[in-house]
């Protein structure tokens, strides 16, 4: 048994020593929330020693990240603590580009690599600890205080973070007014390290998510924004009218970047606490069939769907249909719903033999303990114009002898001849009265010209 304690001890002290031989080096967190870019930022990394021997120093012998962070050490020769715990301060400069916020706005350090430091012990032999490196710049765009909600008919609020808003019913209107702040101081210049400041925020946006798939997530754009400025945007969502009744949770996040490509913004949550009532009857669906009839048509079917939205069993809903203008008037009463439950009822409606044309609405009425309203709906049902078709006599004979429209010239003949002429022969131009004049025009012409002539032959 001695043997065997003796060998177990042996064991153990061995396994510690080989499990502890390694130096273990703290987190590294470089810069915070209030961390300036353009700046080189040091901080101390504890140095815990587990080996026998003392350590001398420590150096950060290399990086692996983006070498625009410059990640040194500014230590000198190192002394241990009575619990071998050694320290060292360890730079690195914080670039104009850094993000402040993730992709949802939320602030938080980011990762830039990781640090080798050797550990130098008293005899000169040295050990290597990978350190990983994080970083936090300063947040300068952010939700200021005058940011507002209004929830229904309510008057408007504080907008708040991690806050739950009460009261809230169905078919509720939500709106959010947000105000945003540009906290960029507005002396120095954007890009000049050594006078960081005057940045402009650009392509803003607020989105809105719900953890619940009833509603629809949101977004709306903001303006570019100056250093020193505030603007306000509003966005709005309704909250559904089938809702359950349950406390709801929003992520709201805005994020914008400055001009050097650095991304701020800021990420808030809340709750709305809907509340149902413990009756309601909503009438998710009312329906004429058909919905355009003419005059030959003088019945139609009304369906009605109604669900039961409260939060008890109803054994007394009814559901009434009305329109004056169709003299019509209906209703079914008792109706056995439980608690999310859905039932469909149909009416059969008979319409006036003298119904005019035209556009006619019936008003679709729900109720709890069949006479306490609850939902309202209309439905639309057309009556087109009837045209009569022409009345026709079979007493009439419609069949007509063909007149002969054909013109006919009768020209007489002069008794002598005894003959009629059924139709007028054209006479040709030498046989008319017109040639005859001709001729003698002619005739006297010449004759004149002789007399003419004859005069001047005379005189000579």
């Amino acid at each position: 048994m001695k043997k065997i304690a003796m060998i177990m001890v042996v064991f153990l002290l061995t396994l510690a020593s080989a499990l502890a031989v390694d130096p273990v080096a703290s987190s590294v967190l470089l810069g915070g929330e209030d961390q300036e870019r353009g700046q080189t930022v040091s901080t101390i990394v504890y140095v815990t020693n587990y080996n026998t021997l003392d350590v001398k120093h420590i150096d950060v012998t290399s990086f692996t990240g983006n070498a625009k962070y410059v990640v040194t050490d500014i230590s000198e020769d190192v002394t241990e603590t009575a619990e071998n715990v050694t320290s060292v301060s360890i730079s690195a400069y914080v670039p104009l580009d850094f993000d402040a916020v993730d992709a949802k706005g939320k602030k938080t350090s980011f990762s830039i690599g990781a640090a080798t430091l050797t550990v130098t012990y008293t005899d000169d032999t040295t050990d290597d600890i990978s350190v990983p490196l994080s970083m936090e710049a300063e947040n300068l765009l952010e939700f200021h205080s005058d940011s507002r909600i209004t929830i229904g008919d309510e008057g408007d609020s504080k907008f708040r973070n991690d806050k739950s808003y009460d009261d809230v019913n169905r078919d509720d209107k939500i709106v959010l007014d947000i105000t945003l702040e540009n906290k960029f101081d507005n002396n120095g210049d954007c890009d000049d390290p050594d006078d960081y400041g005057d940045c402009e925020i650009q392509d803003i946006e607020v989105e809105l998510e719900a953890d619940d798939s009833d509603f629809d997530d949101e977004n709306v754009d903001f303006n570019d924004m100056n250093s020193e400025s505030e603007d306000v945007e509003s966005l709005s969502f309704d909250v559904p009218d089938d809702v359950k009744e349950d406390d709801y949770d929003f992520d709201i996040y805005v994020t914008g970047d400055d001009e050097n490509g650095a991304r701020h913004g800021e990420f808030w949550t809340f709750t709305l606490e809907v509340e149902v009532p413990d009756d309601e009857i909503t009438i998710t669906d009312a329906y004429v069939n058909p919905s355009r009839i003419d005059c030959d048509v003088k019945h139609v079917t009304l369906k009605v769907e109604i669900e039961n939205s409260g939060t008890d069993d109803q054994r007394k809903a009814a559901i009434e249909i009305d329109s004056p203008r169709l003299d019509l008037q209906d209703s079914i009463y008792n109706i056995d719903i439980d608690e999310g439950d859905s039932d469909t009822k149909t009416f059969d409606i008979s319409l006036p033999d003298d119904v005019d044309p035209g556009t006619y609405f019936i008003t679709v009425s729900s109720f709890y303990d069949n006479n306490k309203e609850s939902d309202v709906d209309s439905v639309q049902l057309i009556v087109e114009e009837c045209y009569e078709e022409p009345v026709v006599d079979d007493d009439i004979d419609w069949e007509e002898e063909e007149e002969d429209n054909t013109e006919v010239n009768i020209i007489e003949v002069p008794p002598s001849t005894g003959v009629i002429v059924g139709e007028e022969k054209e006479a040709s131009f030498f046989e008319s009265g017109s040639y005859t004049l001709l001729l003698g025009g002619l005739f006297l012409i010449t004759l004149l010209m002789f007399f003419v002539l004859l005069v001047v032959i005379l005189k000579k």
